[in-house]
């Protein structure tokens, strides 16, 4: 089975990045680590950074095969709603929600050198506009502020880095200590959850048994666990926590280097997901492997009604 083929069932709990009547993320999506606000991350965008542009826009790719972005392509250009071949332009594009349901404010989201930008529906006529001529090439944070209103933005969260990996790009795994768990290793999982606070737990994404994980263990304790959700039914949203007192010992990158295997074994894309300001999170992705193909940034508003 190629990357472009469809997967073998999984856990699809973040196939939507957004639910709720107020645009809220389900319980069901914080897995993800990745609905648009970043969901399991308590760092939002600092108001600094309001003036600064998205860092490291460029099109990072050179490790990928062509299969492999083709799948990252055709999964977010669904998602979006989107023509696949809008992201080979140098163009942005206003749309209504679709894949991110009713979030409640805009997702600006670049693959290669295009952007789109989704838009709550009833905003489309208003935001859409200003939003589609933001430069792709000279994207700033305050650009974006800008185009939706200064007055009418609650918050904004990122930029999020998205990086992508497969058989070309990843680095070999050692597997010791190293294997899948199942759900016999459920006691083993909950001591680890004991060991690290709820933030870092929600962070991480919300590990359960339930999900494809590869484990760690050292002494017969298990230090590390990675994780995944399956998003559109090809890519492996990955999820990574250490023990508090194992941690800067690889075990993360061990597993988390595992894991991408097995998603690749599965005809998934791993897909590893940090907030841009999380540079240590993102060197980590980038030595396992991962090309930074995509940034997003969220801008919450304060209210949907139009003006």
């Amino acid at each position: 089975m190629t990357l472009e083929q469809r997967s073998p069932p999984c856990s699809r709990r973040a196939a939507e990045p957004f639910d709720g009547d107020a645009g809220e993320p389900s319980s069901a999506n914080m897995q993800m680590n990745a609905s648009v606000e970043g969901l399991a991350y308590p760092l939002l965008c600092q108001d600094s950074m309001l003036l600064g542009a998205f860092p490291n826009w460029s099109w990072h790719m050179e490790r990928l095969a062509q299969s492999t972005i083709r799948v990252i392509t055709r999964c977010w250009a669904d998602h979006l709603g989107c023509a696949p071949e809008h992201f080979q332009t140098t163009r942005t594009l206003a749309l209504p929600h679709l894949g991110i349901g009713d979030y409640h404010g805009v997702f600006v989201f670049r693959l290669g050198q295009a952007v789109v930008a989704s838009v709550p529906p009833q905003l489309l006529p208003t935001l859409g506009p200003p939003l589609e001529q933001l430069d792709p090439a000279q994207l700033m944070i305050k650009e974006c502020v800008r185009a939706v209103g200064a007055a009418t933005v609650e918050r904004v969260i990122g930029p999020a880095y998205y990086g992508y990996a497969d058989a070309t790009s990843l680095l070999p795994s050692a597997s010791a200590g190293i294997r899948l768990l199942t759900h016999e290793d459920a006691p083993f999982l909950e001591q680890l959850h004991t060991a690290c606070s709820e933030a870092e737990w929600a962070e991480a994404g919300g590990l359960t048994i339930d999900l494809p994980l590869v484990g760690q263990f050292v002494g017969g304790r298990l230090v590390a666990v990675a994780g995944y959700h399956v998003w559109w039914d090809c890519l492996a949203h990955m999820c990574v926590i250490t023990h508090p007192a194992c941690r800067r010992h690889g075990y993360g990158k061990a597993v988390a280097l595992r894991l991408a295997e097995v998603a690749l074994s599965r005809a998934l894309v791993p897909q590893y997901r940090a907030l841009e300001v999380n540079q240590a999170s993102i060197g980590i992705a980038t030595a396992l492997g991962f090309e930074h193909c995509a940034t997003s940034i969220a801008l919450r508003l304060k209210s949907l009604r139009v003006p």
